[in-house]
């Protein structure tokens, strides 16, 4: 559905939390390890950005629908959000709680997108949609002030041996471990001329945002965004990687011709930035 710019920003949030939903509903029981590392990387995702999403939400839209009397998508709106809410706060939720978590998600984004959306672009007024357009940016300003400008890292960060190169270009011993990140395998790539360590698919850019991207260096920004956003559903992946870049060198590997504009370029700096908080909070 066609989105008018001042809610374009809400509206690309569900992107990434479509796709936790789909994780969340096909959730299956495993170790203890393994659910505790999921449940940690939903309730991430969730403070960071659902309980945002949420806040503009409750604080703009909702005085705007009772203004116009429209108390039935209120009610619903409300609803939906304590009933996520009182979810995330089982404190050791199953694997069915995880399961229905990604079930009332999944109906809350199709209710939002299908009649709440549609009524505000149709009924707001200018001012109250470009109230709701400049609170929506201000998260998108700060993780791109938040992003190490070209590559740069702190000191800490750099301890863990992270680096990029294209998949065609001949192995070297310098490689270390060798992990092609790319969704798709490279066209004309023999495997064995490709010396692979590893193929980590699950932490690649969806199908759906590596076809909007398209490798258009205009779009560079907001891919990381969005992709960033897709890395927070997958943190036990993103955190085998890092645990092989804290003991050696880990070459992430790509396919696309850009050096400076692909998704192991953002990868790179996603768990570089991952680290640093690692750091950050063994410090304290």
């Amino acid at each position: 559905m066609k989105r008018i710019e001042e809610l374009r920003d809400l509206s690309r949030e569900h992107h990434a939390a479509l796709l936790l939903a789909k994780r969340c509903t096909r959730y299956r029981e495993g170790s203890n390890e393994e659910l505790s590392g999921f449940r940690d990387g939903i309730k991430r995702y969730f403070s960071e950005h659902l309980e945002p999403h949420f806040r503009i939400e409750e604080n703009l839209i909702v005085p705007g629908l009772k203004k116009l009397g429209e108390d039935r998508l209120c009610k619903k709106l409300l609803s939906d959000h304590a009933g996520l809410r009182k979810t995330m706060k089982i404190r050791r939720p199953s694997a069915a709680d995880i399961n229905d978590l990604g079930s009332r998600l999944k109906n809350h984004i199709q209710f939002e997108e299908n009649e709440l959306f549609e009524f505000v672009q149709n009924n707001f007024s200018r001012k109250q949609l470009a109230r709701i357009h400049q609170a929506a940016d201000i998260p998108q300003q700060r993780a791109r002030k938040a992003r190490p400008p070209g590559g740069c890292t702190s000191r800490k960060a750099r301890a863990v041996q992270l680096q990029v190169k294209r998949v065609y270009a001949p192995p070297s011993e310098d490689d270390g471990t060798r992990l092609l990140v790319d969704r798709l395998w490279p066209r004309g790539l023999d495997k064995r001329r490709a010396q692979l360590d590893g193929w980590v698919r699950e932490i690649a850019p969806s199908d759906a945002l590596r076809r909007w991207f398209g490798h258009d260096p205009a779009r560079w920004e907001e891919f990381q965004q969005r992709y960033f956003a897709e890395l927070d559903t997958v943190p036990d992946a993103c955190r085998a990687v890092l645990a092989r870049a804290r003991s050696g060198p880990v070459t992430l590997l790509y396919g696309a011709r850009d050096p400076d504009h692909n998704n192991a370029v953002a990868l790179k700096h996603y768990l570089e930035r991952l680290q640093q908080r690692r750091d950050k909070k063994a410090r304290k």
